[in-house]
């Protein structure tokens, strides 16, 4: 009998010390688990505070360069403007001259290019001029051999164009290179003039 209780109480030795170690085995895991939690907590929490940095750092540069491009764009716009001002303004200009200040502008450029047409039979080709301008402009170069004049519809702008007999020398005096070279050389001061103080801002 004695035996049966050394054996009862050898099993509850076991079982008390089973029971201790599972009982650490359970607390340490406990606190390796608050541990892990923890330290998962942090990491999620690092995490966060990098991605809401990073998004801050994004949306700050974004916003750099966002307010960066405006002076930029504003004057990009200004200068559309002023462009489109001034084209329209020359354009209205030239086609609001009479057919005869016209020919006299195609006068004077065929003048300049007198070197091209000197001794040469000359065809002019003009529009937008009335008869009497037409012959105004032909008896303008009275240095070429001989000069016809016509009628072209077909010219890009009011002028006229004036062809060498042999086809050596074609040059335009229509009012559209008028205004071209006008505006290449002139921009600043017709800017100026028809948009004043819009040009410094």
């Amino acid at each position: 009998m004695e035996e049966i209780v050394t054996t009862d109480a050898l099993e509850r030795e076991i079982l008390e010390d089973a029971r201790k170690k599972a009982a650490a085995l359970l607390k340490a895991a406990d606190e390796e688990a608050r541990r892990v939690a923890q330290a998962g907590e942090k990491r999620t929490k690092a995490a966060l505070a990098g991605l809401g940095k990073e998004s801050t750092a994004r949306i700050e540069r974004h916003r750099s360069e966002t307010e960066a491009r405006i002076p930029l764009e504003k004057s990009r716009l200004r200068t559309t403007y002023l462009d489109d001002a001034l084209r329209s303004a020359t354009r209205s200009y030239f086609a609001a001259l009479p057919d005869s200040r016209i020919a006299e502008i195609a006068a004077a450029l065929l003048s300049d290019a007198k070197e091209f047409l000197k001794a040469k039979a000359v065809s002019l080709r003009c529009r937008g001029l009335g008869a009497e301008s037409m012959r105004a402009l032909g008896a303008s170069i009275p240095w070429a051999a001989s000069v016809s004049v016509s009628e072209d519809p077909s010219l890009p702008a009011s002028g006229a164009v004036a062809e060498t007999g042999d086809g050596a020398v074609t040059l335009r005096a229509t009012m559209d290179v008028v205004a071209s070279d006008l505006l290449r050389e002139k921009r600043g001061e017709l800017a100026a003039a028809l948009c004043g103080k819009a040009t410094e801002i």
